[in-house]
């Protein structure tokens, strides 16, 4: 499975109108992109 959907209390979900909450644990990272910020520096 992709996501997990959880129930979040709304103390601590800090989402406003029209908005949602995710918890990532893991994201990919384009070397393209990786390439384009070192260039930056």
């Amino acid at each position: 499975m992709l996501f997990d959907v959880v129930d979040v209390p709304e103390t601590k979900a800090g989402a406003g109108a029209g908005q949602t909450l995710h918890d990532v644990s893991a994201a990919g990272i384009n070397f393209a992109d990786t390439h384009h910020r070192l260039a930056a520096n």
